[in-house]
């Protein structure tokens, strides 16, 4: 008996250790994360370290891409563009949240605002252009009125003589297939543009060609586990969200270990060819999936009366010298096998005219241009916005043209 009494007794002094030792330890972790979560607030709102990882690295050459604004003016710029992940949309799977701010504003029917912004729904009495894209149509890193679309805007009035209801529906991650679906829905909802311009290539080959939409199994998985119980289904997405992971994760980026845009493990080096038998076939899957893509809204505009064009965008590692380029070391980041002789390809058809007569050829314009186009690894400064959308105002088919053009009333 007194045996078992020692036992008992040791059983409740190692109880009573272990439950110190666990209460202690979660306390010490709970206040490690509230110091800091709000470590991190207190450095947002005083700016005492530079929060975002590309003014981090690159602040010097991010200012150059917009000269006319101040470091505290630059973060919120960048704050506002890369601060608001994608929500849920119940046809592509994912949007550009609403959100309105000193530099970025998006409204809650799913464009960008713009320069000169028209009312929504379109109105009738003057012609509307939906323009669709990815981050770059969108205009990462660039106030409103420095878009692709807010320059389209001002030039198609300049050159036609009427005011255009121009409608930014550029959306981060967005390709071919989901603009595709997008326009569908936008006319399944009743708004029909007079012109619809698609500016591609980029995200394309990023995708490589896949027929699942991006956030598939993501979505998949929430659906599926809905109603899971299992700790193991929403445990990854509770650590995730914990402050002090964010914290690593901060660390990481500033270490260089992470790579300052896309907040993945960065490579050491671009091992990846740029031109290979795999590279080849990646592009020639791409380009087939964006064919068939464009086939759909080609007869969906002919169904509803909407002229089209298809716009193939620049992009810093076609026909750019990377000497002025100084965000050149995340090429690897974004370079997928298939781009450059995906690009290729796509110039060769354009030349032999195969490319079809609503097709814009822009991914050459940077040829010889010796000066710093982008203000990070791939979106464009204000500058190279507005020469993309004179490119593509130049390239318009004839029949766009018109459709934009004042009537001079005659007799």
């Amino acid at each position: 008996l007194m045996r078992v009494a020692t036992m008992i007794r040791r059983l409740e002094q190692a109880g009573a250790t272990v439950s110190v030792v666990v209460t202690v330890t979660v306390i010490l972790f709970v206040t490690a994360n509230l110091l800091v979560q709000a470590a991190y607030e207190a450095a947002i709102r005083t700016d005492l370290i530079e929060t975002n990882p590309f003014l981090r690295k690159y602040g010097d050459a991010v200012q150059k891409a917009h000269p006319d604004m101040d470091r505290a003016a630059l973060n919120a710029l960048l704050r506002e563009t890369w601060g608001h992940p994608a929500v849920y949309d119940p046809v592509v799977q994912f949007k550009e949240p609403a959100r309105e701010g000193a530099y970025v504003n998006v409204d809650v029917a799913g464009f960008r605002r713009g320069l000169r912004q028209a009312a929504w729904p379109p109105q009738d009495d003057r012609p509307s252009v939906f323009i669709f894209g990815g981050s770059t149509t969108f205009g990462y890193n660039v106030r409103d009125e420095e878009t692709l679309a807010s320059h389209f805007q001002d030039l198609s009035e300049a050159a036609f003589g009427r005011e255009v209801q121009v409608y930014n529906f550029g959306r981060g991650n967005y390709a071919s297939s989901a603009e595709m679906l997008l326009f569908l829905r936008l006319l399944f909802e009743g708004h029909r543009p007079e012109v619809a311009v698609f500016v591609d290539g980029l995200n394309e080959f990023q995708h490589g060609g896949s027929r699942d939409l991006l956030q598939s199994n993501d979505l998949r998985r929430l659906y599926d586990n809905y109603y899971s119980n299992d700790l193991a289904d929403q445990l990854p997405r509770i650590v995730a969200a914990l402050p002090i992971m964010k914290a690593i994760n901060w660390l990481m980026t500033t270490l260089g270990l992470h790579h300052p845009d896309t907040g993945v493990p960065a490579p050491a080096s671009d091992s990846r060819p740029a031109e290979s038998e795999a590279g080849r076939s990646s592009a020639d899957v791409t380009l087939e999936l964006y064919g068939q893509n464009r086939r759909i809204v080609q007869a969906l505009s002919g169904e509803f009366g909407v002229k089209t064009a298809f716009v193939w965008q620049p992009i810093p590692f076609y026909r750019y010298d990377l000497t002025y380029h100084p965000f050149r070391d995340t090429v690897p980041i974004w370079r997928s096998p298939g781009h450059v002789p995906g690009y290729r390809k796509v110039e060769a058809l354009h030349e032999a005219q195969g490319m079809g007569a609503d097709f814009v050829w822009c991914a050459g314009m940077q040829d010889g241009v010796k000066e710093q186009l982008y203000t990070d690894s791939v979106h464009y400064t204000n500058l190279m916005n507005r020469r993309v959308a004179q490119c593509i105002l130049d390239g318009l088919p004839d029949g766009i043209k018109h459709t934009l053009r004042a009537q001079v009333p005659t007799g």
